[in-house]
């Protein structure tokens, strides 16, 4: 159960994440805001990516891939 569980969290972090690319795409920034009508929640979500300290690396690594961490 606990790797269904695992699998299952994954598929909803990389939707979430395919919605934080689609979000900074569109905009130009990771600047969320926390009550967003096209992206529900993602403001939450975003920023607590910012201060999870138990990301996969994999999670990790897409995220920097997309200049999520750069301080601009």
């Amino acid at each position: 159960i606990t790797k269904i569980n695992q699998e299952r969290g994954m598929i909803n972090w990389l939707k979430r994440y395919e919605e934080l690319k689609a979000y900074q795409q569109k905009y130009g920034h990771f600047h969320v805001p926390w009550e967003d009508k096209e992206y529900p929640s993602l403001g939450q979500w975003a920023c607590i990516q910012k201060k999870n300290k138990n990301l996969h690396k994999e999670q990790i690594r897409l995220l920097e891939d997309i200049g999520f961490f750069d301080k601009k």
